[in-house]
């Protein structure tokens, strides 16, 4: 999904309730928002490892091409010139899906071309500051988790995303700052506890 926003002003004209003219700002505001099953942890690095690393952190700003046939004939290319992510939210469960959620904005969206765009750079935006917040349930086996819960001691959690590639999230300094549930499972006779979580850090492999 991508949304333009030109930043339109209406121009009041006194004493009528019609406006006088409407301008544009003096901006465009251009946002994305993709979702995707992910088969590596290529793109997702660009949203959540920290600046300073160069490719594959938040250093970097991206040029994006969506490929779509116009009448289902005319191949168009879609691009996104100047993109950063700015929230990148992974989900998934034991033997499920592994889906990727990430917006952004971008310097500019350029009229869609259909012909081969090639390959283009753009002026990267600078990196500001993160903030690394999640859920995650487990299966409720001891009080270990509820000791910690609003305290700054929970330890580093680690999420094996695949052990075939060999990627994993691992957060850090991380406190639970909220119980959301504890519940027993739909058909099963288990209880999961399910916390939501900030943490200072969070490297993606």
């Amino acid at each position: 999904m991508f949304r333009l926003d030109p930043k339109m002003l209406v121009i009041p004209q006194p004493g009528n309730e019609d406006p006088e003219t409407i301008q544009a700002g003096n901006s465009n505001e251009i946002t994305w928002d993709i979702t995707y099953r992910m088969t590596d942890t290529i793109f997702a690095k660009y949203g959540v490892n920290a600046q300073g690393g160069g490719s594959g952190t938040i250093d970097k700003s991206l040029t994006l091409l969506m490929s779509v046939k116009l009448s289902a004939t005319t191949e168009t290319w879609i691009i996104l010139q100047g993109a950063r992510p700015e929230i990148t939210t992974i989900s998934g469960r034991a033997g499920g899906v592994l889906e990727a959620r990430v917006i952004g904005k971008s310097q500019t969206l350029p009229l869609p071309v259909q012909s081969d765009p090639g390959y283009t750079y753009a002026t990267s935006f600078l990196p500001q500051n993160r903030q690394i917040t999640g859920n995650f349930a487990i299966c409720w086996e001891t009080l270990g988790l509820l000791t910690i819960l609003g305290t700054q001691t929970a330890p580093n959690m680690v999420w094996t995303l695949s052990t075939t590639l060999g990627s994993a999230l691992t957060v850090g300094s991380t406190q639970f700052t909220k119980l959301n549930s504890l519940q027993f499972s739909n058909g099963e006779p288990a209880v999961f506890e399910n916390y939501a979580y900030q943490a200072t850090f969070a490297t993606l492999t």
